[in-house]
């Protein structure tokens, strides 16, 4: 994804701003409603990533405790 967004910037006629709108726009509804409740405004694409890229790591981690919690329950019983 670095790499993808790294060739955008280096290739792309687009200005960062529209980048930032674009690449917010194919994230999930979900991510967008807690970017806009943060009041963190990033100016670059580089800067956005680290934000959503923590999301994604805080929803694996509860997937996972889950899914650990249910395997617990399904084996009591």
């Amino acid at each position: 994804m670095k790499n993808t967004i790294f060739y955008l910037n280096e290739s792309s006629p687009m200005c960062e701003d529209a980048l930032c709108r674009l690449y917010k726009r194919g994230l999930p509804y979900d991510w967008q409603n807690k970017y806009a409740a943060s009041g963190q405004v990033y100016s670059t694409v580089a800067d956005l990533m680290p934000f959503f890229e923590r999301i994604e790591q805080g929803e694996s981690h509860l997937h996972r405790q889950d899914e650990k919690n249910n395997n617990h329950e399904s084996s009591r019983g």
